[in-house]
């Protein structure tokens, strides 16, 4: 079953974009998948080209042989160079010269490693730990050589705050108070230096540092471009003609500045609400501080990085009254979350001016619930967006239905070329697999909880597990704990084989195991408003059907909609209302064949309708071995479930609360009207199996109506007579189903999966008849001498109108006390003679065809 809806047109294919579009990022590699098999060198050329070279499996390093060599050489130099800046003591102007220029040495070293060797951050806490820690020893070194130079007498040109306000011991003698910066401050204008009583150390400090910081500012603006927002901004590439900002340029800036309010120390935001824009911040901020923000911006593709962007995608898609903003860096940013949600438009921006940022495999990073997961799932079903973002190799193509309606298929497993028995050599093997699907839904979705209770009756198609969010032992809905997924035994011949012990292979608490690592990767969701499904065979060896019996429950769940109902539904989901007349238009739907038809309406059988209950066997065998041997389509399992439904409702069977082998499966037979019917095709064994014993009473005569009317008429020459008959269920004998002790009774599951016990006894229960005739003889015929009934069928005698009156009414009074119906004429109607009767024709239900 399979319903896939695509956006045909060339320009809904991709988003309708407004202006030029163009790179706003020059962001490092995004790492591959995790699901991608093997391991290459991480290391990147001189020449800025990646290695590739494939790694063994057991390598321990992330780099090959060769780029391994070249990392430990240039570390140890790197490490040579900055110890020997270290041991240098500053004693004067030149040996200050020295140590920068060795400084430098290093954070060149430093920087190449870093960009060389570790392309995806890495390295990056110790790189920027390590220049914090460089920055820290050269700012204290300038500070010492200022306390040095005050204490032989300060001067009016000293960097630091004065303030009129004297120390209140003070007051008499006027003395002034002066807090103290460091001369290595951003914030200080190097001109302000000028006037230092020292031999020109601290400037080259200063001058060193400042460089330092001004690389790092360059290298943000290079990852970055539209960050700048001083009057000297260079024009960014595709925008030679471009008078102002435009939309990327309005998303990076405050991306920019979501980060700084979300991500900053006091201190630094303090820095920030002052400073008129990201420039003037920049400028202001330590080198350690700007090397995270170019780090951040490098591996823009990492979950909290794409979170900010977010934000920042959202807000543009708001009206100013829609949300919470405040001032910062020369713009306005949202102050809260709450109510951002990535619709359309926000996937429009993104693809536009993002369209590398994320990958297939890397989407679920930007999302914050799982409702944003939903909309982009559906979008890319829809062919949207497919040039950056589609993964052929995704499973949920597969359940492209079950994605329109919120159920979204992470992983799967299919076994059904692995249960197999053959020989090996001179050894037997066999392997049993269970193929299992595993996917997600939202709490809050509308079909979530119907959707569980629907897959919690089909107990005899599959296992289910259901937990919560992230915590995959904050289980929802339980199964056995030792459950196999794949196992295997081995022996020399075929009768040894069976007193083996079989070797488990895969188990559902590694399926949970891999599911929890997925959790923990940056790949997976970042959700937790989420239901975790894990749906498994009960049996083993059969074919993959499971992402079909997911769809056809939701489809089911939904009324069964057609095709361009559900291109409809999904449409009005998730495309922007001035749009979807367009949508509707372009839309291309591919479906299985079977869906283009509207499924089975209602039934009211019971009551309505009668079966006969002694069909040919062998229209019921040949029935059965063709249902057997092939797809169950969907128009006869909505037939099984609406007549079953109806019997349900009715009290005729019941629900079984727990899994119960099925000792059979229904089938449709088309009646001799033209309608179909239900029908249980029981073998003697199932009764066996129940304990149950055929019961010993045999069948009367089929001429036992008409014998007994002839005798009654004989013993009473005027008396009067009618043929009546029982109003049966639809397909069972008004009587308790016959329950050995201890056992549940017979039951029988539908193709769904859903296992059902008889309250009542079903016609196709072997020697169901003797058990009914015996009940009637029992209940009846030995107590009112004036009617003989036979199955369905009875005659009733009186001797005169009055006389039929009493006894009509004693029968029905019997009939309402037993809560059954039964069909009788009018004592007016009643007859006198045995003939007019036909009492040898019986009353029957529909026959098949």
């Amino acid at each position: 079953m399979s319903l896939q809806l695509r956006v045909s047109s060339s320009q809904e294919r991709r988003p309708a974009f407004r202006g030029n579009t163009r790179r706003l990022l020059l962001f490092s590699d995004v790492p591959d998948s995790p699901g991608s098999s093997g391991t290459v060198c991480e290391a990147v050329e001189s020449d800025g080209c990646a290695c590739w070279v494939a790694l063994p499996t057991s390598a321990g390093d992330p780099w090959c042989y060769r780029h391994h060599d070249e990392w430990r050489q240039k570390t140890m130099r790197w490490g040579k160079i900055h110890k020997e800046a270290e041991k240098m003591v500053v004693i004067n102007l030149d040996v200050a010269k020295q140590k920068v220029v060795k400084l430098r040495q290093s954070v060149d070293l430093r920087r190449q490693i870093q960009d060389r060797f570790y392309p995806r951050g890495g390295d990056i806490q110790d790189y920027i730990k390590w220049i914090g820690k460089m920055e820290n020893d050269v700012r204290q070194l300038a500070d010492a050589l200022l306390m040095q130079n005050l204490n032989r007498g300060p001067t009016p040109e000293t960097p630091g705050i004065h303030t009129t306000s004297p120390h209140p011991d003070k007051v008499n003698q006027g003395e002034k108070i002066m807090i103290l910066r460091s001369p290595l401050d951003p914030r200080i204008p190097i001109d302000s230096l000028g006037g230092l009583p020292d031999d020109g150390t601290i400037l080259v400090l200063k001058h060193f540092y400042l460089d330092l910081c001004a690389d790092s500012i360059r290298r943000l603006y290079t990852i970055v471009p539209d960050l700048d927002d001083s009057s000297n901004r260079a024009i960014s590439p595709g925008t030679k003609d471009q008078t102002g900002p435009d939309t990327g340029t309005e998303i990076i800036r405050a991306w920019f500045r979501i980060m700084v309010l979300n991500d900053s120390e006091a201190a630094t935001l303090e820095h920030a609400t002052r400073s008129k824009s990201i420039d003037e911040f920049l400028m202001g901020c330590q080198a350690s501080q700007l090397e995270m923000y170019c780090d951040f911006f490098d591996k823009a593709w990492r979950p909290h990085a794409v979170q900010y962007l977010r934000v920042a995608i959202c807000a543009q898609t708001l009206a100013g009254g829609d949300i919470k903003t405040i001032q910062l860096l020369g713009g306005t940013i949202p102050s809260t979350t709450e109510g951002l949600k990535m619709i359309k438009p926000c996937w429009d921006i993104l693809y536009r001016w993002f369209p590398t940022l994320l990958t297939p495999w890397t989407l679920a990073s930007i999302c914050s619930n799982f409702e944003d997961y939903t909309t982009i799932c559906k979008l890319l079903m829809m062919n949207l967006y497919s040039e950056h973002w589609h993964d052929p190799k995704s499973i949920l193509g597969e359940c492209a239905a079950g994605v329109y309606m919120g159920f979204i298929p992470t992983s799967k497993g299919d076994f059904t070329a692995k249960t197999c028995l053959k020989q090996e050599g001179q050894t037997w093997v066999q392997r049993q697999s269970r193929n299992y699907l595993c996917g997600q839904m939202a709490i809050g979705h509308s079909l979530t909880q119907a959707f569980l209770n629907e897959l919690r009756k089909r107990t005899a198609s599959f296992y289910l597990v259901v937990y919560e969010g992230t915590h995959a032992d904050a289980t929802v809905h339980p199964t056995e704990p030792d459950l196999f997924i794949s196992r295997h035994r081995s022996a020399i011949t075929l009768d040894e084989l069976d007193t083996i012990d079989f070797t488990t292979t895969l188990t559902l608490e590694e399926i949970k195991n891999q599911l929890r690592m997925r959790k923990t990767s940056m790949y997976d969701p970042i959700v937790v408003d989420s239901w975790q499904f894990i749906i498994i065979d009960r049996e083993v060896g059969l074919p993959f059907r499971l992402i079909d019996m997911v769809q056809d429950a939701l489809l089911m769940l939904v009324g069964d909609p057609s095709p361009r109902q559900m291109a409809k539904r999904v449409i009005r989901e998730i495309i922007p209302s001035s749009v979807q007349d367009i949508y509707l238009d372009e839309i291309q739907i591919e479906c299985s064949f079977e869906l283009r038809y509207p499924p089975p309406g209602e039934i009211q059988h019971e009551g309505n309708r009668w079966r006969c209950h002694d069909p040919d066997p062998n229209i019921l065998a040949a029935r059965q071995r063709r249902m057997a041997s092939q797809h169950i389509t969907r128009d006869d399992n909505r037939f099984i479930r609406r007549v079953i439904e109806d019997m349900e409702r009715y009290g005729i069977v019941s629900l079984a609360p727990n899994y119960e082998e099925p000792q059979t499966h229904p089938i449709i037979v088309q009646g001799a009207d033209g309608a179909p019917d239900l029908y249980f095709p029981y073998k003697d064994s199932a009764t066996r199996a129940e304990g149950e014993r055929t019961p010993s009473l045999p069948l009367p005569l089929k001429t036992c109506l008409s014998d007994f009317a002839i005798k009654y008429k004989q013993e009473h020459p005027n008396a009067i007579m009618a043929k009546g008959s029982i109003q049966t269920h639809y397909c069972a004998w008004p009587m308790p189903a016959i329950k050995s002790l201890g056992k549940s009774g017979l039951n029988f599951a539908t193709w769904e999966g859903h296992v059902y016990r008889w309250n009542v006894m079903p016609f196709d229960r072997p020697s169901s008849v003797n058990a009914w005739q015996y009940y009637i003889q029992h209940f009846l015929n030995s107590k009112y001498p004036f009617v003989m009934f036979y199955l369905t069928t009875f005659v009733i005698c009186a001797t005169d109108q009055e006389d039929g009156e009493r006894k009509a009414e004693t029968l029905l009074e019997e009939m309402e006390d037993r809560g059954w119906r039964v069909t009788l004429p009018r004592t007016c109607e009643w007859t006198s003679d045995v003939d007019e009767l036909r009492l040898e024709t019986l009353y029957g239900g529909v026959r098949p065809a």
